[in-house]
């Protein structure tokens, strides 16, 4: 499916607080009443049974399956190919938060949900559903006796200059401040790769939010973070799990600013990690991982594109810039270890970048290769040591190599989108309301008189959804045709992003 450059701002421009606690292994917190974690007073939480509903034939394969949501309530886990499927509705008007993909752990098992209210009685609490046996656990409120008013100590460490001239109470408008923060980002939540932790977002131990850590295996929590700002999003874990990167907020009457810190998710005591300097803008975005250690991340000023590459190391904090220009089209090639980008002749003298025209491949170590004097707009990465991009109206799969540029397919046009498979083997383009298949040589095998407006690939490579308006079809690959599975909306299905594969 086409990048969109932009989107890597939306959910990045986010990532906690407080007193010393003890960080030892406890039970998960119960009692709404109770601001600390406290084993000997509480039990085990119990699994409950999930009424559950089964208007279709049951699920008969061992795997993988397709999990969406119409609502955030109501889930729905299909066979690979939609011939059996199963639907769970969360029990106690539980929903799931705003990141479908992030409540759901790696492995398939878990996933993380919400009941109760950010508002009052504000009785926010995170629970677990078992997709398999469909039991839940409550793992612990979120927000503490006394909020918001349990919040004043936090606005008080606020500057005040932040806040001069734009109220004439400013211990008010820092607490209205600092309560909006907090909200902001109490339901944030990330799981380990191992699918062992689940970091997450609470006031317990008070006054601020902080990072909690619970743990799957002896279903405990531990407090891991103590910072004095309250938490504003959980960024992720690294790749192999060593550390966590997060942001704390700093509340402000024009912005809410925030600042980066990464923790050590073993550690068995309380970390106030410094904050990292990032050496850029207020307005900085993370792109992604490029190395089990290396963070992407960039600079948006207003008004402009994304600028100031650079790499933090997250073993040491250090930062290395590789490109500090505007680019107005780019592509993060993770699984290439590098970004393609192009400049336009008239780009290069507006913004002052020495380099000509064309396209270009830079990978991590900042050797910069030029790829071709023609401007070609990168997208994703495509099949082996190549990309995809677009020029004049056509689709081109491009070498990083610099071996050259081929033509895949013509006047595909401006609402087209394409998804490789994951064994990169196979292309699936949809283009003037048809859908038509390629090889990793490039010729075409195979088209469909079909709109779809998303495709979600096996993870075997066997076969695609397609969304088609509130419906989900089968394509089996390559030779199959497009069979009706059954409603994903009662409207409109949501977006690829919104569905998940489960093991």
């Amino acid at each position: 499916m086409k990048q969109i450059a932009f989107l890597f701002i939306l959910t990045t421009l986010l990532l906690g607080s407080c007193t010393p606690a003890t960080a030892s292994p406890t039970q998960p917190v119960v009692d709404p009443v109770t601001p600390t974690i406290t084993p000997s007073q509480t039990p085990p939480p119990t699994p409950s049974a999930i009424p559950t509903v089964m208007p279709y034939p049951a699920l008969h394969t061992q795997g993988p399956y397709l999990l969406f949501t119409r609502d955030n309530k109501s889930l729905t886990i299909m066979d690979a190919d939609g011939s059996g499927r199963k639907q769970i509705q969360l029990s106690n008007d539980g929903y799931i938060g705003w990141y479908f993909s992030d409540a759901i752990s790696p492995n398939g098992k878990w996933i993380a949900y919400f009941t109760g209210s950010k508002d009052e009685p504000y009785d926010l609490t995170l629970n677990l559903l078992n997709l398999k046996d469909e039991t839940t656990l409550s793992i612990s409120k979120l927000i503490a006796p006394g909020f918001p008013q349990n919040l004043e100590p936090v606005a008080k460490t606020l500057k005040d200059e932040s806040f001069g001239g734009e109220c004439t109470d400013t211990l008010k408008c820092k607490m209205e401040e600092t309560e909006d923060a907090f909200r902001e980002g109490i339901d944030s939540l990330r799981w380990s790769p191992d699918s062992q932790f689940l970091a997450f977002a609470a006031q317990i131990d008070g006054p601020s939010s902080d990072i909690y850590i619970y743990e799957v295996s002896n279903n405990s929590i531990r407090r891991l973070t103590k910072e004095p700002e309250n938490i504003f999003y959980i960024h992720d874990w690294s790749p192999g799990g060593e550390k966590l990167l997060y942001d704390t907020s700093i509340p402000g009457t024009i912005y809410i600013g925030h600042t980066l810190h990464i923790a050590n998710p073993q550690s068995e005591s309380v970390q106030d990690p410094r904050s990292v300097d990032t050496n850029g803008s207020f307005f900085w975005g993370g792109l992604g991982w490029m190395t089990d250690n290396l963070y992407f991340i960039s600079d948006l000023a207003d008004g402009c594109c994304p600028h100031n590459f650079r790499y933090l190391d997250i073993s040491n904090q250090h930062i290395r810039e590789i490109w500090k220009y505007p680019l107005e089209k780019f592509s993060i090639l993770s699984d290439l270890h590098g970004m393609a980008f192009s400049i336009y002749e008239d780009e290069a003298d507006y913004y002052q970048i020495p380099f000509e025209a064309g396209t270009y491949f830079l990978p991590i170590d900042g050797k910069l290769v030029k790829l071709a004097n023609e401007v070609y707009l990168p997208e994703e990465s495509g099949f082996t040591d190549s990309f995809f991009a677009e020029k004049d109206g056509n689709l081109y799969s491009i070498k990083v190599d610099g071996s050259g540029a081929n033509l895949v397919a013509e006047s595909i046009g401006d609402h087209s989108f394409y998804q490789i498979s994951p064994d990169k083997k196979w292309l699936l383009i949809e283009t003037n309301n048809k859908l038509e298949l390629y090889s990793e040589t490039l010729q075409l095998i195979k088209s469909w008189d079909i709109y779809s407006a998303g495709i979600l690939w096996r993870p075997d490579s066997l076969g695609a959804f397609l969304i088609v308006g509130k419906e989900l079809h089968y394509l089996s690959i390559p030779n199959g045709e497009p069979v009706f599975v059954g409603y994903c909306s009662d409207t409109y299905c949501t977006y690829p992003e919104d569905f998940v594969w489960l093991p």
